[in-house]
């Protein structure tokens, strides 16, 4: 397991993943916000 910076003081650990139905039922995020870790993931 990886552990990636993605803004200053600020990390992810684990895997990604983009099929995340259930977690945008309970915790909406805005599109602009997944558009830019998109682009951070170069996905």
């Amino acid at each position: 397991m990886s552990c990636r910076e993605i803004v200053e003081d600020i990390y992810s650990v684990g895997v990604i993943d983009w099929d995340r139905r259930l977690f945008d039922e309970l915790i909406p995020l805005p599109e602009r916000i997944l558009r830019k870790w998109k682009d951070l993931w170069r996905i």
